[in-house]
């Protein structure tokens, strides 16, 4: 008897101390465009990675610092039962997940990526010899979870 899926879920996971240069530095040493930053203690320059949108993205990263925002990744997961003797064990299985999202990002968009992440995850059982027959049952109208 093949392995059989006996649920699936999509997961939001905060990501720890991510990497924002896409939106500038927090520095001590001004850079050409940099934003002078008037906290005591803090650093004092926040030197945009566009100077083009310096001004948005020093309010964005502020956002972030905030805790307006945050940045996730969405990662599809089934947990699949098969038989050893007259005992069931089950293994879990993920896609590869997409990391550096935002977490205030549109909702379609968040919608995109839960439905490549579950095709992911479908060629992943597949390659395990998994039974995907209820597949399209068990993923259909799934939300996000987040956590």
């Amino acid at each position: 008897m093949r392995s059989k899926i006996e649920l699936i879920k999509v997961k939001a996971i905060v990501v720890e101390d991510p990497d924002l240069f896409y939106l500038g530095k927090y520095s001590n040493t001004p850079k050409e465009g940099a934003i002078e930053v008037n906290r005591k203690g803090y650093y004092k320059y926040f030197n945009p990675a566009c100077r083009e949108y310096a001004d948005l993205d020093y309010e964005r990263m502020k956002g972030y610092n905030n805790g307006d925002w945050y940045m996730i990744g969405i990662i599809a997961e089934a947990e699949v039962s098969y038989k050893i003797g007259n005992y069931s064990r089950l293994e879990f299985f993920s896609s590869s997940g997409i990391w550096g999202i935002e977490s205030d990002s549109d909702k379609d968009y968040l919608n995109e990526l839960k439905e490549e992440e579950l095709i992911d995850l479908k060629a992943h059982l597949e390659q395990f010899n998994v039974d995907i027959s209820n597949f399209e049952e068990l993923s259909k109208d799934i939300e996000i979870e987040w956590e």
